[in-house]
């Protein structure tokens, strides 16, 4: 578990400190690995609709923050503020790319961590 936040650059001191334990962590990353509020995201701000973006964006800047996940919490935050301030889609574009970014690198840790799981090296 440390590994997997060490390759995203989070930090597992403060998901161990919010979140208890490397059981409810994997939970917890599972149902972030679930969540729609990427597309839901994406789809929005393809649709122009800023507050149903704002929403999706703050959803994933809290479970981000709640797990640790700092480089996916900074990224999302900047986006959440943002959107928050009806920014130009020019402004919102490079951190929806960013976000984007680090959302991916977050979710390829959790498969990687998912699938040692599986396979008995937890």
């Amino acid at each position: 578990m440390e590994h997997c936040y060490e390759e995203m650059g989070a930090d597992y001191a403060e998901a161990i400190r919010r979140i208890g334990s490397d059981e409810r962590i994997r939970k917890y990353l599972g149902i972030l690995r679930r969540d729609d509020s990427m597309d839901i995201l994406r789809r929005a701000l393809l649709e122009g609709d800023v507050d149903t973006a704002f929403r999706a964006a703050h959803t994933i800047k809290d479970s981000a923050l709640n797990l640790g996940l700092s480089p996916l919490t900074d990224s999302s935050s900047r986006l959440t503020e943002a959107l928050r301030s009806k920014a130009s889609s020019e402004t919102i574009a490079p951190l929806l790319e960013e976000t984007e970014r680090a959302y991916g690198k977050t979710i390829a840790c959790i498969d990687k961590l998912s699938s040692r799981v599986e396979g008995g090296q937890a």
